[in-house]
């Protein structure tokens, strides 16, 4: 069908109002028919069509209209077969001083809901904070990546995340209040069982209303690409905004030594991630394990975290 389009479907005014009387599309088409061998037939149809009065005229728009579909939908096609970075933004101003008063508000309120084997110890709370704000930076992010896509229109993608693009510049004091409030969580060590890990991101989470209803198993960065079950847990992540927890641990309260968060977002319509020292990138869904995996990397060898876990956020408001 296509073989049946015009190479150019705009008009001049004068042409506009001429089409009401003659379709200017009409005679394209019968210029076309005498350029194209192949399908001259098909194009001398539509002129006769279209240049009948009225009746061309209605078939004129129609053609019109079906021409603008397919040019937005070949252009939201190409935008999500090409890697687009929406801006750069950074943990800049992460360490400094930081309100106790605030921070111990934050932590009151995330030992009452802390998860099993999970508490948040108000001894530990700091005078400065050092180190990054990537775990509150990731989670704002996905809080506001719900609230800007609650209505699932992805194509304004672009234009939305812009707006928020402020927000994620730099971090800030309030963002440090938080992370040290995050800072003071502990592992009780067990008396009976309980996947550690997801419980300590199940109980930052619930700072923003979210539980966490699926996680992968633990990939080993350094054996990524050599390990084909490995790429299938990354290909066949449901669809949904992941928080992707990297780390070193260590047998110690935190069961970590360091670690480093960002988040990964996967729809039908969109392939994204989000990376506080970074940005937000849009990739190809065809790409996802080579691109995931390239970020892993970099990340590791960075902050020299090893393993990484994908932990699928849902607002605890809203049915799975």
């Amino acid at each position: 069908m296509k073989s049946y389009f015009l190479s150019d479907y705009n008009l001049s005014y004068r042409q506009i109002v001429q089409s009401f009387v003659l379709s200017e599309y009409g005679l394209r088409h019968l210029q076309a028919s005498k350029k194209r061998s192949k399908t001259r037939w098909g194009h001398r149809f539509i002129a006769v069509v279209e240049l009948c009065p009225l009746i061309g005229l209605i078939v004129s728009i129609i053609e019109r209209i079906l021409v603008g579909y397919r040019n937005r939908s070949h252009a939201k096609k190409a935008s999500q077969q090409r890697t687009i970075s929406f801006f750069n933004g950074s943990q800049e101003e992460c360490e400094g001083w930081i309100s106790r008063e605030q921070a111990e508000k934050i932590r009151f309120f995330l030992q009452n809901r802390a998860e099993p084997g999970i508490r948040f110890n108000k001894n530990k709370i700091p005078v400065r904070l050092e180190g990054g704000t990537c775990s509150v930076m990731a989670l704002q992010f996905a809080d506001i990546f719900f609230k800007l896509f609650q209505d699932r229109c992805w194509d304004k993608v672009t234009e939305r995340i812009e707006k928020i693009k402020k927000y994620f510049l730099k971090s800030s004091m309030n963002r440090r209040n938080i992370q040290a409030a995050f800072n003071t969580i502990e592992v009780i060590h067990p008396l009976e069982k309980h996947d550690y890990l997801r419980n300590k991101v199940a109980s930052m989470a619930n700072l923003y209303r979210f539980k966490i209803n699926l996680c992968s198993p633990e990939i080993e960065i350094d054996k990524i690409e050599k390990t084909p079950s490995y790429q299938r847990i990354i290909e066949n992540l449901k669809k949904g905004v992941y928080f992707v927890r990297l780390v070193k641990i260590m047998e110690n309260d935190k069961l970590e030594e360091k670690g480093h968060s960002f988040i990964y977002v996967k729809t039908k319509e969109l392939s994204l991630f989000y990376d506080p020292n970074g940005g937000p990138v849009q990739f190809p869904a065809t790409q996802t394990f080579k691109v995931l995996a390239e970020r892993l990397k970099i990340v590791r060898d960075r902050f020299q975290v090893p393993t990484a876990r994908f932990y699928r956020l849902v607002p605890k408001d809203v049915p799975v």
